[in-house]
């Protein structure tokens, strides 16, 4: 059976971890007054308001929904400047923004992120819940939207628990463009992904070597664990519906017989 290997496993869980969203509606997204908050401490755009409408880096948090380049939604947060598809120019803004002193440098500095091996590829959505981090909140008053005190786009307020387990959390998306063999390539693959946090009484059982699924107390299947999302999250992420495809064929394919296999995060269509 095919899979990712673990380098692709590892910038998926940063990329989730780092660009968490979910699916409220479009009526509860209009509701939502960005007045006065600004960009978290850390993030390439910090100080600076939060606007309605997509960023440059291709998330709206009124419509609660990130799209765009994989290297962007991961590594705004991290302080890098968007990349927009030229490896070359990339390398020259860092050096002009002081990144670095070359552009030489510059290219061994992104190259040296993990994420870089997956810049092309594309998030045609990605989104989250409320559960996991509040995107009309601030209340502890730190000019910024709360997030879950787990989530590393925290501290944020602690009103949204002690961590994800047991939460309703959830998220989900869907990326183009994996595993391209490059130019020409006009089949790469694509990949969806939906995941919840587990219940407080969810129990984690080893079903073959390696391999661990998540059940509840009265041993109704959740998914399959992920593990933390990030380092210093709690081990508590289910994979519910999974669907990879790699040039025009499904070949990894899987939903939770159960309820947890038609959990809804995002009421509206991508």
């Amino acid at each position: 059976m095919w899979s990712m290997d673990l380098r692709q496993v590892a910038v998926l869980g940063t990329y989730l971890a780092l660009c968490a969203a979910a699916g409220g509606s479009q009526a509860m997204a209009e509701s939502i007054d960005l007045s006065g908050l600004v960009y978290w401490p850390g993030h390439y755009l910090q100080g600076q308001p939060l606007r309605p409408g997509s960023d440059i880096f291709g998330t709206d948090y009124q419509a609660r929904t990130s799209k765009g380049s994989h290297w962007n939604h991961t590594m705004c947060w991290k302080g890098f400047p968007p990349y927009e598809g030229d490896d070359q120019a990339y390398f020259d803004r860092l050096a002009a923004e002081g990144y670095t002193q070359n552009a030489s440098a510059a290219q061994r500095l992104a190259e040296a992120q993990s994420e870089w091996a997956a810049r092309t590829w594309r998030c045609v959505y990605y989104c989250w819940n409320e559960a996991y981090g509040s995107t009309r909140l601030d209340l502890d008053g730190d000019g910024c939207l709360d997030w879950h005190p787990f989530s590393p786009m925290g501290p944020g307020s602690s009103i949204l628990g002690p961590g994800f387990r047991g939460s309703g959390a959830a998220s989900e998306g869907y990326w183009t463009n994996l595993w391209s063999t490059g130019p020409g390539d006009e089949q790469p693959g694509s990949m969806s992904l939906t995941f919840a946090a587990v219940p407080l009484d969810a129990v984690q059982t080893e079903v073959a070597p390696g391999f661990r699924m998540w059940f509840q107390s009265d041993g109704v299947v959740i998914g399959w664990d992920w593990g933390p999302l990030t380092e210093g999250m709690d081990d508590c992420w289910a994979v519910v519906r999974r669907r990879c495809s790699f040039k025009g064929a499904t070949v990894n394919d899987y939903q939770s017989p159960s309820h947890w296999g038609t959990i809804v995060v995002r009421e509206e269509p991508p």
